[in-house]
């Protein structure tokens, strides 16, 4: 007898043959707990949400979520942590430690 796997459809299964079900790749977010609407306090602009989540420091603000005001070929993106001074501790530090990769006007650190 045929059993239903959990998580997949049972008709797929019965069809003849495993379908092979859509991988979605999880998304990338940090371990802050999720905000349930969009605050527009948290728009930034960046070409991705894992680009402005490294960029909070220098981010240009989009509170109306039009991404015109942003620098070229960036968008508006909702929900960023940027407002967090948890998070932005955080990144001031992990930029502190391993130098980021911009910081050219200070090239002797230590």
């Amino acid at each position: 007898g045929m059993n239903c796997i959990a998580d997949t459809p049972c008709p797929a299964i019965l069809k003849g043959g495993p379908t092979p079900l859509p991988t979605t790749p999880p998304t990338r977010h940090p371990t802050f707990p999720p905000v349930e609407s969009d605050d527009e306090s948290k728009r930034f602009c960046g070409f991705d949400w894992a680009d402005v989540t490294e960029n909070c420091l220098t981010a240009t603000p989009c509170p109306g979520g039009d991404a015109r005001i942003c620098p070229d070929g960036m968008n508006c993106i909702a929900e960023t942590p940027c407002t967090d001074e948890e998070y932005l501790d955080w990144l001031r530090q992990k930029q502190a430690s391993n130098g980021s990769g911009n910081d050219v006007a200070n090239p002797s650190s230590g």
